[in-house]
């Protein structure tokens, strides 16, 4: 029990539920709440794919590539970054309001936010908690430790949404390059970090 919730934690603080649900403000200007639960669910669904596929065939694959969980996370912390550019300098393109088809008419819109909470780095974790303590042990308690973040994570983006007078549409420009800039920190510093490390194994 100790190993699962240690897990959750892990998993929460590289998905950040907080993170995700002003990310899907910003992005739906104009949206009801309806439309936005909906949204949330596409997002937290296309996440736990994402995730749960990575912890049942994650390891081999990588094995078979050549691929080490360093490298894999170098490349997440890139991609973050990425992310983080695209939210600290926004096109000067408004983002079109979501129509009440569900978002159907441009589904990429949230690629950004899936991306952000199944990013590499939180694919790796996946992939390491699936490898630990076994085969036996160890993907059931990934999978577990995957269905309990993502049911928080579900929670916090709905209370989120569903807030009323939030001051995020107010201030959205400014909360946006906020967040960007702590998104280019956290994939600075998950590449810089795992860079040293894949210097260090190979040394």
């Amino acid at each position: 029990m100790e190993d699962l919730n240690r897990s959750v934690i892990t998993l929460l603080a590289l998905i950040n539920p907080v993170i995700c649900g002003v990310m899907l403000l910003q992005r739906t200007p104009g949206a009801s709440h309806r439309q936005r639960l909906a949204l949330t669910g596409n997002v937290v669904l296309r996440t736990a794919a994402i995730l749960l596929i990575s912890a049942v065939i994650g390891p081999q694959l990588l094995q078979r590539l050549g691929i080490s969980l360093d490298v894999f996370q170098i490349v997440g912390g890139v991609v973050i970054t990425m992310i983080g550019y695209g939210m600290f300098a926004p096109s000067p393109t408004p983002a079109a309001p979501v129509k009440e088809s569900g978002d159907r008419e441009n589904p990429s819109s949230l690629d950004p936010i899936v991306l952000f909470a199944a990013s590499p780095g939180t694919i790796s974790t996946v992939l390491a908690l699936s490898v630990a303590h076994g085969p036996d042990r160890g993907l059931p308690g990934a999978i577990a430790a995957v269905l309990l973040a993502l049911s928080i994570t579900t929670v916090v983006m709905a209370v989120m949404v569903l807030r009323p007078g939030s001051s995020a549409s107010r201030n959205s420009s400014l909360i946006s390059r906020f967040l960007g800039l702590i998104l280019i920190a956290m994939g600075l510093q998950m590449a810089l970090t795992n860079l040293r490390a894949f210097f260090q194994a190979s040394g």
